[in-house]
């Protein structure tokens, strides 16, 4: 078996149950995402690697590929057979070598922090960031919003043109909100056709963007086929100012997703024509 076929499988096999991804933490100065890998095994609680990632959630390091690719270098250059029958106590050395130094934490969560259709950040890299803008606001006394963008019209075109063209408005709607957000604020996929976004400053100053905003997705319009109209895209936003206005809207995580999908639903309830903040 060639030597990187060999690690590739062994990593399917072994490396999925062994490493895990810890809390990531953002180097304001750097303006870089800072993730820790872990292992899940031993007894001891040590750093593996260190994923870093930019502002926008792109790789500047990736140490699983670095490690796979480590690993194959050391296969060839001990001349690994490719024959399909393995040597006595060559998966030892290879487990071993994948399992140093030891694991950092007990119950470190997998957390994905890029959505795969978007290249935005996920509903759990928000919550992160979430956590850090509150702790800020709490600090500093800062102000930020939290909105909810729904994409209105997926499911004719989803029944019309298929799954995949309604995944790529989905994926393209992404690309627009990422061009026109503002360089401190933060846009996430949350799920289906609804986005997420952390927008810095008061709610009289976040209005003024949130209408861009709008502006800029419905002013968006795609051509599914060549020779065909361009396809309408509307959306509905909803938000909520942080500190919240509401004394009864706490200052944590659960209790602002609620307060903001609460107002893009009022939002909806009242026709979707301008965003609408508490």
């Amino acid at each position: 078996m060639d030597p990187r076929e060999k690690v590739a499988k062994y990593v399917h096999e072994n490396v999925s149950r062994m490493l895990r991804i810890g809390e990531p933490k953002l180097d304001e100065q750097e303006g870089r995402w800072h993730v820790p890998v872990i292992s899940d095994a031993g007894d001891r609680a040590e750093v593996l690697a260190t994923y870093v990632l930019d502002r926008r959630l792109r790789f500047i390091r990736n140490p699983v590929k670095q490690l796979m690719d480590r690993l194959t270098d050391q296969l060839s250059r001990a001349n690994a057979p490719a024959a399909e029958e393995e040597p006595e106590g060559e998966g030892e050395a290879l487990r071993d070598e994948v399992l140093q130094p030891r694991p950092l934490a007990e119950h470190a969560a997998e957390i994905s922090l890029v959505d795969p259709l978007t290249g935005l950040g996920t509903a759990c890299s928000l919550l992160i960031r979430l956590e850090q803008e509150i702790e800020r606001a709490e600090r500093y006394k800062s102000h930020f919003c939290l909105a909810f963008v729904d994409v209105e019209g997926l499911w004719p075109l989803n029944l019309e043109h298929g799954p995949l063209v309604a995944d790529a408005l989905i994926a393209q709607v992404g690309h627009v909100l990422d061009r026109v957000l503002r360089g401190g604020d933060f846009a996430a996929h949350w799920a289906g056709g609804r986005f997420a976004l952390l927008m810095q400053g008061r709610k009289e100053d976040v209005l003024i963007g949130a209408a861009r905003i709008v502006g800029a997705v419905r002013g968006y319009e795609p051509v599914v086929r060549a020779g065909e109209a361009p396809v309408s895209v509307s959306c509905t936003m909803g938000g909520v100012a942080c500190p919240p206005d509401d004394p009864d809207v706490r200052m944590e995580s659960p209790a602002l997703v609620k307060a903001a999908r609460g107002m893009l639903m009022a939002a909806k309830a009242a026709g979707g024509t301008e965003p609408l903040f508490s």
